[in-house]
């Protein structure tokens, strides 16, 4: 095992939603274990609730946090990020790079390439769904195809929060797969302490991001099934937010839905009686285990790494970019709650002895060092 404190550099994106959470976590567990930690992330406005955790970051981050424009998909920027992250290598004498979702994982296992004659950095890669989330046939799907046949190969390992990650993984690049650890996103103690719905809430609260692949639009239509009394809270940002209340207000929901801005979890989870996540793709969504260890009921669609978190109950979950089946779902969760709290209650037993912070951190820090100690072995 590796004995002395590692200079690990971590880079992504956008840092915002469930893969920042996960860098978050990463990086404030690596470094109160004597590591030092620096980071890229991406230079655009992430909105007030994002940024307040990239400034809290910034303590942790004794290697420096540096913001540079980044493309979410291939662009001529990218150059400038490479030779960042190469000249940070050098500068810093990087053990680790790590690199998260799509964007993150290229640059980083890239530049920590053509880096590796003057310093012999790790390189690491946690997809977080990313490149899963282009389309095959697109051109940034081709692109990110073309460009992971080679970096996979050249990477000492791939991390994923899910099994379902990795085998869609490997199945989507024709990779083989032994040597890939799943090591699962976790929560802290603190977490696991419920949340209280005042009188008053609406009936549902949606949390996240507001794209297609969350499946905002289902939930409207399933919204739109509904008992006209019933309500329902829409927290969270992102490019199609304005066609989200624009579809709102054509479906005659103004009265009873309402959009709100990002704020801390546990926060939105007390809005409403019910956390719906409707989406067409996820790994292994925080949220969930937030909102379930949080002691929320959850209605779910069963979609990526989803059952895994639902190991017990999977019946419980609902097929996806299905309104009916969802608003068939919300409608039993108003007609008979203590089922689905029932439910819940196993669920979050299940959860509790799986999903854990430290866990997480320990696996991803062994990791570091048995595959730095193999690499400066061999190069020996």
């Amino acid at each position: 095992m590796w004995r002395r404190p590692l200079n690990i550099l971590q880079v992504l994106r956008a840092p915002v939603g469930g893969l920042f959470r996960h860098v978050v976590d990463l990086s404030h567990g690596l470094a109160e274990r004597g590591h030092r930690v620096g980071l890229v992330i991406d230079a655009g406005d992430p909105g007030p609730f994002w940024q307040g955790k990239i400034d809290h970051l910034e303590n942790s981050a004794v290697l420096g946090l540096t913001r540079l424009a980044m493309a979410r998909g291939p662009s001529p920027r990218d150059l400038l990020a490479v030779s960042h992250v190469m000249h940070r290598i050098a500068r810093q004498k990087i053990d680790i790079v790590h690199g998260h979702g799509a964007k993150g994982g290229a640059l980083a296992r890239f530049a920590a390439s053509l880096a590796r004659k003057g310093a012999a950095p790790a390189r690491f890669y946690t997809p977080h769904g990313g490149t899963l989330h282009f389309s095959p046939t697109s051109l940034q799907g081709r692109a990110y195809r073309a460009a992971e046949a080679w970096l996979s190969r050249h990477c000492e390992a791939v991390i994923f929060e899910s099994a379902f990650a990795r085998e869609g993984f490997a199945s989507r690049f024709h990779l083989a797969s032994p040597h890939w650890p799943v090591i699962p996103n976790g929560l802290h103690r603190h977490e696991f302490m419920p949340v209280a719905v005042p009188d008053g809430a609406a009936d549902f609260v949606f949390i996240g991001e507001m794209r297609d692949i969350k499946g905002v639009d289902i939930f409207l239509s399933a919204m739109r099934r509904l008992p006209g009394a019933t309500r329902a809270v829409l927290v969270g940002a992102g490019p199609q937010l304005s066609s989200y209340q624009a579809m709102a207000k054509a479906c005659h929901l103004n009265e009873r839905v309402e959009f709100l801005p990002p704020r801390a979890a546990r926060a939105a989870f007390a809005l409403g009686r019910v956390v719906v996540a409707p989406s067409r793709a996820e790994s292994l969504p925080y949220l969930l285990l937030e909102a379930i260890a949080a002691g929320r009921p959850v209605i779910a669609t069963a979609v990526g790494g989803v059952p895994e978190i639902f190991a017990p109950h999977t019946e419980a979950l609902v097929p996806a970019e299905d309104s009916e089946a969802l608003s068939a779902a919300m409608l039993a969760a108003l007609l008979n709650p203590a089922t689905l709290a029932a439910t819940m209650s196993e669920i979050a037993s299940y959860i509790n002895n799986r999903f854990a912070v430290h866990t997480m951190v320990d696996a991803i820090e062994g990791l570091y060092c048995s595959k730095l100690a193999q690499e400066r072995c061999s190069a020996a």
